[in-house]
């Protein structure tokens, strides 16, 4: 078998290894927190090409996820009758659709589920191919096995959420600038843009991309402006700077452009529909009538005049904008403030990042910087760095998830370093990084299937990740069917929960109950299920957790939820 095969057989089984860990992890995880109105609301622009549900983010996650739900016979049964549909109530008519479909549930949450998967096998094989091509098979092998076994792109692999998707179509938009920049040809550059196009109709943060190919392509047209001149000093970048800065803005026209088409496709190809523009109208008029600026006036009037395709899509924007400007309660390190911290996300990566990751990481980045003159570094840390540090001053900061888009970009770094700084280095290095990748796999495969649990060794554990941050970091509301279990092997036929999530946990055989008490007082008896992040975070001022902050748990259900037993 010659090497090239042999490479491209260690990449399929890599693969593999990654589906394979995704598919049969998230059998045994309910509905997390997103899931509930995201499945329902993709389902529903299929079967409408209406788009009411869920504005603050692109249409493009949801509706491939919802996609295999066409092949179900029935079909499930959709609300569109109910007033949570007339009033836009994403998340109740989620519930709702659950409901009506209790019976299908676990159906339905797999179909959804399998798309999201794929497109975390496209991501692996992209990672392979990107690292190939700048550093040999081999590293690309090394950087492939890191993703492969990354808990957090694991854990995220198999949710209907737009964080996978968006994480693809970064990658390839950059990928596919690199090879622009190496190979120019229309071609390319039309990769590129349909890239940087679908990355848009993914996820909102893609606008960072603007940016960044904004300054990636002066750089490029500068180079190859000064390479054509004659004079290769100071007044050669001079002289070329003011055609690199026209080229690249009309490069970024014609991407636009391509995206303006894109959205309009993904939204469904249609002008004006009178049933939703008249709700669409009247949502915009109550905003119209609480503002007081002029110009805000007339931009929603525009808004309420583009409508569908681009009406939607920048009404999503505007109401994301108004939640970043509220803010949303941030818990880190035993604290919850309102707007965020900045050493929120280096937190999260300190400790829910696997070791040997951030090690080969920290290798990588070195590796790259002393290379600098070869290109590379803009196309591969340069997003990580405008990415990571927007982030930082971010006032929404509920999970890692918010910064997944980096983790491929690490996977290359690492592999690079892993390939021409250990593994070429000699048999102590070997050595050393034969048992990183030990290390990696076995704490990966320890936390088996409880993959959005993760914690490293430096807080040891997940078992400790509440006392540092909760959320999407631990407890999104994944772990009712494993409680069910634990109901079932305990002999308990009912239970008192507080359950952080939005599905109806009776919808997967829980029988419970939600008793009230004073704060100063002490808990009826029985045993009670709480999540961690409401017993961490004191949602809504509530003190009755004092009671249970005070004890040890007696259980753990998947992490997330705390089993006590109150005599």
């Amino acid at each position: 078998m010659n090497r090239v095969k042999s490479h491209s057989l260690g990449a399929a089984l890599l693969i593999f290894l990654m589906v394979g860990q995704a598919l049969l992890s998230m059998r045994v995880k309910s509905l997390t927190n997103d899931e509930v109105p995201y499945i329902p609301a993709g389902y529903s622009y299929i079967k409408t090409w209406d788009f009411r549900l869920n504005p603050e983010h692109p249409p493009l996650a949801k509706i491939l996820a919802a996609l295999p739900l066409l092949w179900l016979k029935p079909p499930p049964v959709i609300p569109l009758d109910s007033p949570e549909w007339r009033q836009w109530n994403e998340w109740r008519f989620g519930q709702m659709f659950f409901e009506m479909n209790r019976n299908r549930i676990d159906e339905i949450t797999f179909l959804a589920r399998i798309p999201i998967v794929l497109i975390a096998a496209v991501l692996g094989w992209m990672v392979y191919r990107w690292a190939s091509d700048l550093y040999g098979a081999r590293a690309g092998l090394f950087s492939l096995f890191i993703l492969a076994f990354e808990p957090n792109i694991l854990a995220h692999a198999r949710l209907v959420t737009t964080d996978m998707v968006i994480t693809l179509f970064l990658f390839l938009s950059m990928y596919r600038l690199w090879v622009y920049a190496r190979n120019p040809g229309a071609v390319n550059f039309f990769l590129a843009a349909a890239a940087f196009s679908l990355a848009q109709a993914s996820k909102f943060s893609a606008l960072i991309l603007v940016v960044i190919f904004g300054a990636l392509l002066c750089g490029i047209y500068m180079a190859r402006f000064k390479e054509a001149g004659k004079d290769t000093g100071i007044r050669g970048w001079s002289a070329a700077m003011p055609r690199a800065f026209l080229s690249a803005a009309a490069a970024m026209c014609v991407i636009l452009a391509l995206t303006g088409a894109v959205m309009f496709v993904a939204y469904g190809c249609r002008i004006e529909d009178p049933a939703s523009r008249a709700a669409f109208s009247a949502d915009t008029e109550q905003y119209i009538a609480r503002t007081q600026n002029p110009l805000k006036k007339t931009g929603y009037e525009a808004l309420k005049l583009l409508h569908v395709p681009y009406g939607y899509y920048l009404d999503g924007l505007r109401r994301l904008m108004l939640h970043f400007r509220l803010g949303q309660d941030t818990y880190a390190l035993g604290r919850v403030t309102k707007r965020g911290v900045w050493y929120y996300f280096p937190l999260a990566m300190l400790i829910k990042v696997p070791i040997p990751l951030l090690f080969l990481s920290g290798l990588g980045i070195l590796f790259l910087i002393g290379r600098w003159r070869s290109g590379e570094l803009w196309f591969l840390l340069f997003p990580v760095a405008l990415i990571f540090g927007l982030s930082m001053r971010s006032s929404i900061q509920i999970g890692i998830r918010h910064v997944l888009t980096v983790f491929p970009f690490l996977a290359v770094m690492a592999g690079a370093a892993s390939d021409r700084w250990l593994f070429e280095k000699g048999r102590a290095r070997r050595v050393l990084l034969l048992l990183l990748a030990i290390w990696m796999v076995a704490s990966t495969l320890r936390i088996f299937p409880d993959y959005l649990a993760y914690f490293n060794e430096f807080v040891g554990g997940p078992k400790n990740g509440y006392l540092y941050l909760v959320d999407s970091n631990l407890d999104w509301g994944q772990d009712l069917k494993l409680l069910k279990a634990y109901m079932e092997r305990k002999n308990l036929p009912r239970i008192n929960l507080f359950y952080f999530g939005t599905i109806e946990p009776g919808l997967y055989g829980i029988d419970y109950e939600t008793p009230t008490w004073r704060s100063h007082e002490s808990p009826p008896s029985g045993v009670y299920a709480i999540s961690t992040t409401w017993l961490y975070t004191e949602k809504f001022g509530d003190r009755r957790y004092d009671y249970f902050r005070a004890q040890q748990p007696h259980d753990s259900v998947g992490y997330s939820i705390f089993i006590y037993r109150v005599p």
